[in-house]
């Protein structure tokens, strides 16, 4: 009895249908049951979709069992500001983004994802400026006059601003969005926009892991508008201005209207627009042993060229935590974040 993997799985339960007679799978998946060739199996384990199998003239049933969404979902650890809790267990509304999801977009935000992926959370550009942070309300405008953005707790530390230009969006370990109004009973009457709770990776216990990942994009203008050429520019002109002013300013080195024909113009959208490239690189090291010592340590680079000419922005951040216990009641965390970024041009 093996998962998707193919790692043994412990205690899987084997029943025969319709009856009470059955046993269970051993340290190495391994089982042993006495059946009809006319009876099923049934194998059934938390979290795992059930499985039937025909007995038959076989004498071996091997079994390969798949992880059920729904039961996995009901396990999910949820975020909840003071601490942490089951899905099936939760009782106010707070919704966990789909990291795995979010990341394939390959956005320089980690808020740029979040648009139309969570249910009540609005997220909108000011400006489409390179690295430029989004404004996210969560279930509308509460207020006229004042701020309508959601609290950050990032990594346990509040902030009125998400620092969405500084953090490395593949150094995100979750996010959670508490989006009712059970928020201020955590963090008073700054949760009342909503509170949006953001972990990034940790350490595990075992050895050194290094995790080093690039990924590279191009990005163009996809539709141009469609301009006058010189002929047809010069043909407006003449029915806007006067003769004696089209002699002067068009025809003064004896051209006519019909000459503009072969004169070739100029799209200054090709001189404005270009093909702009996007590289994006990361690396990690984490581990942890088995008195409680826990380390992350990752560093990443950011280019990304505007498809507007001169357009540039680039980051380079950095980040540490560390997590030693000192005692049985006492543990030290540190954490240490360091980013630069610089954006030219528009």
């Amino acid at each position: 009895m093996v998962d998707a993997n193919g790692a043994p799985l412990v205690g899987v339960t084997v029943l025969i249908k319709g009856t009470q007679s059955g046993t269970a799978t051993g340290a190495n998946g391994s089982y042993s049951i006495k059946a009809r060739e006319d009876q099923t199996l049934v194998f059934s384990y938390l979290g795992y979709t059930t499985v039937e199998e025909y007995v038959g003239k076989r004498t071996a049933i091997n079994v390969k069992m798949t992880e059920e969404a729904s039961q996995i979902g009901a396990v999910e650890i949820v975020n909840i500001g003071y601490g942490t809790t089951t899905r099936r267990d939760l009782t106010g509304s707070v919704a966990k983004a789909d990291l795995g999801t979010m990341m394939k977009a390959n956005v320089t935000n980690f808020d740029q994802a979040l648009g139309g992926r969570i249910a009540g959370v609005v997220v909108t550009t000011g400006d489409g400026s390179l690295g430029a942070e989004a404004n996210i309300t969560i279930r509308g405008n509460n207020s006229l006059t004042q701020s309508n953005a959601p609290l950050y707790i990032i990594d346990g530390f509040p902030s009125e601003g998400s620092f969405a230009a500084s953090i490395n969006p593949a150094d995100i370990e979750s996010i959670d969005v508490l989006k009712d109004a059970s928020a201020t009973a955590i963090y008073g009457a700054r949760g009342a926009n909503g509170v949006i709770v953001i972990n990034t990776k940790r350490g595990n216990e075992g050895k050194p892991t290094v995790n080093f990942s690039a990924s590279f994009s191009l990005n163009k203008i996809a539709n141009k508008a469609d301009l006058m050429d010189s002929y047809e520019f010069v043909r407006l002109q003449s029915e806007l201005i006067s003769e004696e002013t089209m002699n002067k300013s068009y025809f003064s080195e004896g051209l006519t209207l019909d000459d503009y024909r072969h004169i070739p113009g100029i799209d200054w959208q090709d001189q404005l627009y270009r093909t702009a490239f996007q590289q994006n690189y990361n690396v990690s090291l984490s581990g942890g042993n088995k008195e409680g010592l826990r380390y992350n340590v990752g560093f990443s680079a950011l280019d990304q060229d505007g498809i507007i000419i001169r357009s540039n922005f680039q980051r380079y951040q950095g980040k540490a935590n560390f997590t030693l216990p000192i005692s049985k009641k006492l543990t030290l965390n540190a954490n240490a974040n360091y980013s630069r970024t610089a954006t030219n041009g528009v």
